[in-house]
């Protein structure tokens, strides 16, 4: 998975969204994200090159998947104020995604392809930090680190 030492420079599997802008709705400590239907997909480089300054170099490589989420996505950002200071905590989505794509492809020694493994797609379940990336890298207005995990929609058809 990782060409040395665990982290996004090493890494031979990314994952890149296509743009978007996220609409906002806020109920007190609570804060939604409302994201559009959208297409990201993940890429195998095999020369890792992945660099959080540069969130576009996530996209090079071999792209071996695409998936579009199925339905707006809402996530939830928690925040607290402390003596008079607001602070996000964390946020938090859930959301499914279609297999709309994906190409065959050999890593460690073995023939995979996302098809055969996931069906037709995801549900995938993500955690955000609350501070984000600084200095934001140029073209982008904010970036979140975040960690995810998912489960196979079963079988299409």
């Amino acid at each position: 998975m990782f060409d040395g030492e665990p982290g996004e420079t090493t890494a031979h599997f990314t994952f890149a969204a296509k743009p978007f802008k996220a609409q906002a709705a806020a109920n007190g400590v609570l804060s939604l994200g409302l994201d559009p239907v959208g297409e990201f997909s993940l890429y195998l480089q095999r020369k890792p090159v992945g660099t959080f300054d540069d969130p576009a170099s996530f996209a090079k490589g071999e792209c071996i998947a695409t998936f579009r989420r199925i339905s707006l996505v809402v996530g939830t950002t928690v925040s607290d104020t402390i003596a008079g200071t607001t602070a996000v905590l964390f946020g938090t989505n859930v959301f499914s995604a279609r297999l709309i794509a994906s190409a065959p492809f050999d890593f460690g020694g073995r023939r995979h392809d996302f098809a055969h493994y996931l069906g037709a797609g995801i549900t995938q379940f993500g955690t955000s930090a609350a501070t984000q990336i600084e200095p934001t890298p140029v073209g982008y207005k904010r970036v979140l680190p975040f960690t995810g995990s998912a489960i196979a929609l079963g079988r299409a058809g």
